[in-house]
């Protein structure tokens, strides 16, 4: 991505910007939950994990769609700012409202054990998206995978975000 966002070309200095974004975006997720956490109370978690489902999946699917700096300059990690910081807050907002969701269907006997699959999820996800990223450098080309192969995990959140809203929206409240 530092290749793709930044001027330098990559170098550390790209790679550096890079990592900085994404850490800074870990400061959007308490605010995340916090408004997320309410609109849950008040409108209900389905509602709120709908909300945070769409907020990733576009943020997500924009990033792939992102021109490069070489073709809109400094606009370019503007947006990924921007996209990451959509994606921190909905992440925040996302693990309130599920683990409270699950634990309130949940039989109070088991919650502790069905909320933990909440937290299971989100590893699997990391490392499903690892496993996909390790594919993808060992298959394709360096220059393929500069050029357009590294947008495929980002244009992938497209249709699972869509497929995880016909879900979500069948979710008893």
């Amino acid at each position: 991505l530092a290749s793709v966002f930044f001027p330098t070309g990559g170098g550390v200095a790209g790679l550096l910007l890079t990592y900085g974004i994404f850490a800074v975006t870990f400061l959007f997720r308490p605010l995340g939950g916090a408004v997320l956490g309410v609109l849950g109370d008040r409108l209900g978690r389905r509602k709120a994990l709908l909300v945070s489902l769409a907020i990733i999946t576009f943020a997500t699917t924009l990033i792939g769609l992102t021109p490069g700096y070489a073709v809109i300059g400094l606009a370019a990690p503007v947006l990924l700012l921007l996209f990451r910081l959509a994606q921190g807050f909905s992440a925040g907002g996302e693990t309130s409202a599920a683990v409270t969701l699950v634990g309130e269907h949940a039989p109070a006997a088991r919650r502790a054990f069905y909320v933990s699959f909440v937290q299971a999820a989100s590893f699997t996800a990391l490392l499903t998206g690892t496993f996909l990223g390790l594919v993808l450098s060992r298959t394709l080309s360096e220059d393929a995978l500069h050029t357009w192969g590294w947008r495929i995990p980002f244009l992938l959140a497209l249709p699972l975000g869509l497929v995880g809203l016909w879900i979500r929206r069948r979710i008893a409240e």
